[in-house]
């Protein structure tokens, strides 16, 4: 009579020990919901960054145009570059996050230039009046 007993115990425990722990199919399907929602947010950190960059063109831009029009008001010409000759206006002249310097076209007259390239902008992009290039982001004198 005991016999039935046992055998209800040892397939009782084989059940329990099987269940311990998950299946490969499981392993899988939660590594790859977890590579999608890494995949998504990584899309999204790198479209922020850019946008951040895009404002700090801008943000620089604005600042080199200040320095611009104090120099002209000192000197009644804007400068022929103003990487060498707004020292004393900025305490640094910006460059462009990549490193570079912003173009800057004129000086030397009465006009200027200042542009940028953007990397998020989808506006059309601007013309630079004194050498019609085409830009995503433009400053002149008369901004």
């Amino acid at each position: 009579m005991r016999l039935p007993l046992i055998r209800h115990q040892v397939s009782s425990i084989r059940y329990q020990v099987s269940k311990k722990g998950f299946t490969l199919i499981e392993l899988l399907i939660v590594m790859a919901i977890i590579a999608i929602l890494i995949s998504i947010g990584l899309a999204a950190f790198t479209r922020a960054q850019a946008q951040a960059r895009d404002g700090q063109r801008q943000s620089d831009l604005r600042n080199i145009q200040g320095a611009l029009e104090q120099y002209y008001s000192d000197n009644n010409v804007y400068p022929s570059d103003p990487y060498t000759e707004l020292g004393t206006y900025l305490r640094e002249v910006p460059k462009n996050p990549d490193g570079s310097n912003y173009n800057y076209v004129g000086g030397g007259g009465q006009t200027y230039c200042l542009t940028a390239d953007l990397e998020t902008d989808d506006s059309p992009s601007q013309t630079c009046p004194i050498d019609a290039s085409s830009h995503d982001f433009v400053i002149t004198q008369s901004d």
